[in-house]
């Protein structure tokens, strides 16, 4: 899947793991967390979960790869954009 930029292919991915959820999401709040290599902004990896218990999905952004996926909490891949 492409996208003009990274915020609308993390919207797409969100929608993919709210999808499978077997209740409402739209409640729940997504912890985020990143972390920069080499303390460049460029080379950022950023981790996104969807609050719950277990934890109702993830969602993986690499910067430098222009690629986010979407992961559910059995650790399948959902889907994988990447923007250009």
């Amino acid at each position: 899947m492409k996208c003009k930029n990274c915020i609308e292919c993390i919207e797409q991915m969100k929608k993919k793991i709210m999808e499978t959820s077997i209740e409402n999401c739209e409640e729940r709040e997504w912890l985020e967390k990143s972390m920069d290599s080499y303390n460049d902004p460029h080379y950022r990896i950023t981790l996104l979960v969807l609050q719950g218990s277990p934890d109702r999905g993830c969602i993986l952004i690499n910067n430098s790869g222009k690629w986010v996926k979407a992961i559910d909490s059995s650790g399948k891949v959902l889907g994988t954009a990447k923007w250009y």
